[in-house]
């Protein structure tokens, strides 16, 4: 077996300068590029958390383009409101003048031309002020959406009027936009019989217990005398005419009425007589309180069409029951029904047409951080609410839109109903309320001996630009299921006019923006186009307050250059924090490097030597044996 002998110090020398020569690759591209850390190989930390300082660093400087083209757009906006400022110095010396030049025609056909002069200048000015595109002097036009929500729950057999009343007092009805229009609608009250087997379609077909809108309901409108003829079919009983006056009114029935009720040619039953039994004939109608009701026995063997005459001078009188029973039973008494609703109006302009908008839209379409505010007002709410003396089962439907609301009920400390909760009954405690969204429904027992209820909306922790909103209230007997749902009704009407425009843009990297709305200072807009030469009084006052919406103009404007000052100055100071981060974790000490490199060179001569010595020593050996 042969072998080859190896020079193991010449491969100990080669590996020595191999590493050598890698050392000092590595710190000459440190020196190169002036970074220690330039890939994930070599230190995956370090590299990732640059690569993060890097993204920041690159949103930062997107951001401050964004904010340096607002800052020069506004700059020539305050510039252009400044220029007209001047210009309204210069409109109310010549107002002035024309004033007192009154009984100088020719005088005042001088200094007509120079404010008209003037206020060309004005709108020149204007057109001049636009910057990149954009234009903080002038509106546009837009379309204007009304919102119309209206709710409604089922009609209560409790009078809630009390509870109404207290509502609309407390003005705490709802968290809506300012310029919101809340209306309490106190609705109808109605009046019904319970239902008999025995009643004829056509009793039904004459009247309807429940909807003024609908054709059949019969009130009676003025003092004209009313005659309603009606078939009462082939039954025996008896029939029951339910009659109100004041029938507008909410809370009751007030006033009087005079009516009667024919058969077959014979009175059978009027206002202010006795009750006549077999359908015997009565006196002429008297004048009686309402709500009443006149009842006859009916015997179709007399005649199958009978007459309702509402005699002359009844207006507010109305029909609200008619039913034919067994006569055998008693006379029924009325039963009480109060329809209410409550609805609130929101409007805002939007660059593309909406159908409607609910509130928390409308804020964020008109809401300006530095000018008008559009934030709901009320979002966090403490007040009472008084039912009334009469024990019931209440409903109260609570919208919270969107953004999440929180409500809870208290009476006499205990929490009766909170949103997020189920229904409790007789005046159980509920749990503590859940921020919800939408449409929601309260249900709870109300006791009035224990005093007026206490409404909590949101607590500590709420976003101010959420809205919510009581949307409808309903009492009913104690022990009343709780209602199965409200109706929500939303209608909108779109309109076009003329508005100031918002600009919103990003302000820092974390999505954060700022809103800048545009301050028309044309001289449509500031009122001074067109003038009434012949009132040199009214001229003065157009001018003056059109120069305070300059002011007010140049203000905001100013507002918004500071703003855009200190989030300029914000980011600067971010980027200059970053890259020297970014600095310190990933850059090469130069002069340690050149330092490091200075001696692997020595290394690397040394290594070479020491490589040349070990490949000498096989030459030595062969010399010795003559080769």
């Amino acid at each position: 077996m042969s072998s080859i002998p190896t020079n193991v110090r010449a491969a100990a020398a080669l590996q020595v300068l191999n590493s050598v020569q890698s050392d000092m690759a590595t710190r000459q591209n440190r020196i190169s590029t002036g970074l220690a850390v330039a890939s994930t190989k070599d230190d995956s930390a370090k590299y990732i958390r640059a690569q993060d300082l890097r993204g920041q660093i690159l949103m930062q400087q997107s951001v401050g383009d964004t904010l340096n083209r607002w800052k020069s757009t506004t700059d020539v906006a305050i510039s252009g409101a400044e220029t007209i400022s001047d210009l309204m110095n210069r409109l109310q010396e010549k107002a002035l003048a024309l004033q007192g030049a009154a009984n100088d025609p020719a005088s005042m056909r001088a200094i007509s031309k120079d404010i008209d002069a003037l206020i060309k200048q004005i709108d020149g000015v204007v057109d001049a002020s636009t910057f990149s595109g954009t234009n903080l002097l002038k509106g546009k036009g837009v379309t204007e959406t009304v919102t119309r929500t209206s709710y409604s729950l089922p009609a209560s057999s409790v009078n809630p009027n009390r509870l109404l009343a207290s509502l609309s007092a407390s003005q705490e009805a709802g968290a809506m936009p300012p310029g919101s229009l809340e209306t309490v609608v106190s609705g109808s009250r109605r009046l019904t019989l319970p239902t008999s087997p025995l009643t004829p379609q056509s009793f039904d077909d004459l009247i309807n217990p429940f909807s003024p809108a609908d054709p059949n309901y019969l009130p009676v409108t003025n003092n004209s005398a009313r005659t309603y003829s009606v078939a009462a079919g082939p039954t025996p009983g008896r029939v029951n005419l339910l009659i109100d006056t004041g029938a507008t009114q909410f809370n009751g029935s007030i006033g009087n009425g005079e009516v009667e009720i024919w058969q077959n040619g014979v009175r059978v039953a009027a206002s202010g007589q006795a009750y006549a039994a077999d359908g015997c004939s009565v006196a002429p109608a008297l004048s009686q309180d309402g709500p009443f009701v006149l009842s006859f026995d009916y015997d179709p063997a007399k005649g199958t069409d009978i007459q309702i005459r509402v005699l002359q001078g009844n207006a507010n009188l109305a029909i609200e029951g008619l039913q034919l029973q067994d006569p055998a039973e008693a006379v029924p008494e009325p039963r009480e029904h109060w329809n209410s609703a409550v609805a609130y109006e929101t409007r805002a302009p939007f660059d593309h047409p909406v159908a409607h908008a609910d509130p928390e839209q409308v804020t964020a379409a008109r809401h300006d951080p530095l000018g008008q505010s559009a934030l709901p007002e009320g979002v966090r709410a403490q007040f009472s609410l008084d039912p009334g003396d009469a024990a019931a089962h209440i409903d109260l439907s609570f919208d919270a839109y969107e953004l999440p609301d929180t409500m809870e009920i208290w009476q006499d400390g205990i929490r009766l109903a909170a949103t997020g909760q189920p229904a409790a009954s007789q005046g159980a405690a509920a749990g503590a309320g859940q921020p919800v969204s939408g449409l929601h429904m309260l249900s709870f027992d109300y006791d009035p001996a224990k005093g007026p209820l206490a409404i909590t909306v949101n607590g500590e922790q709420y976003d101010a630009r959420s809205a919510w909103a009581i949307g409808a209230v309903s009492m009913r007997e104690v022990g009343a299921l709780p209602a199965s749902g409200a109706d929500k009704v939303v209608t909108g009407l779109q309109r076009p006019t003329f508005a100031d425009v918002p600009y919103d843009f990003i302000a820092n990297i974390h999505g954060g923006s700022e809103r800048i709305m545009s301050r028309d200072l044309s001289a449509r807009t500031l009122d001074l186009d067109p003038l009434d030469w012949d009132d040199p009084e009214g001229i003065v006052d157009k001018i003056q307050g059109a120069s305070r919406k300059v002011l007010a103009a140049l203000t905001y404007f100013g507002a918004h250059s500071r703003g855009l000052d200190t989030h300029q100055a914000d980011g600067s100071r971010q980027i200059d924090i970053k890259t020297q981060a970014l600095g310190n974790l990933v850059d090469a000490d130069l002069s340690v490097e050149a330092a490091r490199s200075e001696a692997l060179r020595m290394r690397e001569q040394l290594a070479l030597q020491a490589l040349s010595i070990a490949n000498q020593q096989p030459a030595l050996i062969l010399r010795l044996f003559g080769q």
